[in-house]
């Protein structure tokens, strides 16, 4: 992912990361960082890159029980995303057949 994001800030993108981690190598390059449910280590065997934690199962989540895999954090981003695109389209006095021509999903 950070090799995307260098390529794009590279082409002249501009880089908003949001994320539960405020510092990574994506948040050093990105030109503006939301910070959603920051985590605090609970151990030291906790990787902190997101990829592998994913594959090995170390979920982060501010509720055990609320969300058992860890899927908070994905949740809050999802729902904080579409909240600032709808506020973006309603400013902007964009139509929706315009934004999607402009999005750029890179995942």
């Amino acid at each position: 992912m950070f090799d995307i994001c260098e390529t794009s800030k590279e082409l002249g993108g501009r880089i908003c990361l949001i994320t539960a981690t405020e510092d990574s190598r994506i948040a050093r390059i990105a030109d503006c960082k939301v910070l959603l449910g920051h985590q605090e280590q609970s151990g030291s065997d906790i990787t902190s890159q997101y990829e592998v934690r994913q594959i090995i199962g170390q979920y982060k989540s501010t509720s055990a029980s609320f969300a058992p895999l860890g899927t908070l954090f994905e949740t809050a981003a999802l729902i904080f995303s579409d909240a600032i695109i709808s506020a973006l389209i309603e400013t902007r006095h964009c139509d929706l057949d315009e934004v999607r021509g402009r999005l750029s999903n890179v995942q």
